[in-house]
């Protein structure tokens, strides 16, 4: 297919026209998933932001474990002392 040039207008075949549509119509598609997939990588790097910044159960079982210890001291001391 040829475009045909007249009165310096270009006259494109319709079946032309109805590929380039469809390019369109694919370069939007493609824009589209390349927005959204930005925007799920965002939220990716969100979650594992947010999770490096928890405290992991173990740690505070731990933590937990040592302030209970340290407050049964300070009450065997409490009681010495009376």
């Amino acid at each position: 297919m040829y475009a045909i040039y007249s009165d310096s207008v270009l006259v494109v075949p319709s079946a032309s026209l109805m590929q380039f549509k469809n390019l369109l119509l694919i370069l939007d598609m493609l824009t589209f998933c390349i927005d959204y997939q930005k925007k799920i990588d965002d939220c990716k790097h969100k979650i594992e932001v947010a999770r490096s910044e928890v405290v992991p159960n173990d740690e505070i079982d731990r933590l937990q474990k040592d302030l209970d210890e340290k407050l049964k001291e300070e009450q065997l001391l409490r009681e010495e002392l009376r």
